[in-house]
């Protein structure tokens, strides 16, 4: 869950974007910001393939004066637009927490061994992110398993370094947390 931070110098912050009015904008900032990849899935959003959107992460506060950057992650069209989350409420666990989605998220971890999302300290507050987001979901996993194959025949040496990943073309970047987690690099913070 390495693209929820969020920058308190974004340009989108200091330009003072709104939605609706500078929505193309936006969009480029926030690709930028998260380094080209879906927020939610960590797939590279190869442009004009992916159709990248805004997406509101409380969808709630759509077109309301509270819906602003903060709320903001851009995610490929096929997530945004198909059932993504299990319905159109964020947990009010979430939603009343005094952390950020970045911060709360640093509990979700993937287990490689498994192929699954999980969460540390039995965190509740990830725990109901992570199932939100259906990170579980079937064709998720399924996606990162083949990644992680892909990864494998690759015939990295491990331990891995987040340099020498940067230096892979950008497909090798899919699902960022789960190849860290295969490849044994210990921390993404601040890519």
């Amino acid at each position: 869950m390495c693209f929820l931070e969020k920058n308190c110098f974004s340009v989108i912050l200091a330009q003072k974007w709104k939605y609706g009015a500078n929505t193309s904008e936006i969009r480029e900032a926030l690709f930028v910001e998260q380094f080209g990849f879906c927020a939610y899935t960590e797939e590279f959003l190869e442009k004009p393939k992916s159709n990248p959107e805004i997406e509101h992460f409380n969808p709630l506060l759509k077109g309301t004066p509270e819906d602003n950057y903060f709320n903001w992650y851009l995610a490929s069209r096929w997530v945004n637009g198909r059932a993504q989350k299990s319905n159109n409420k964020v947990p009010e666990i979430i939603a009343e927490s005094s952390r950020n989605l970045a911060e709360i998220a640093q509990n979700i971890k993937f287990d490689e061994e498994e192929i699954e999302f999980y969460v540390e300290n039995n965190d509740q507050e990830a725990k109901a992110l992570m199932n939100f987001l259906c990170l579980n979901k079937l064709e998720n996993l399924k996606g990162i398993k083949e990644h992680l194959d892909f990864i494998e025949d690759a015939n990295y040496e491990i331990p891995f370094t987040t340099s020498k990943l940067f230096a892979r073309p950008q497909v090798y970047l899919n699902y960022i947390s789960a190849v860290a987690a295969h490849l044994q690099i210990p921390n993404l913070k601040g890519l």
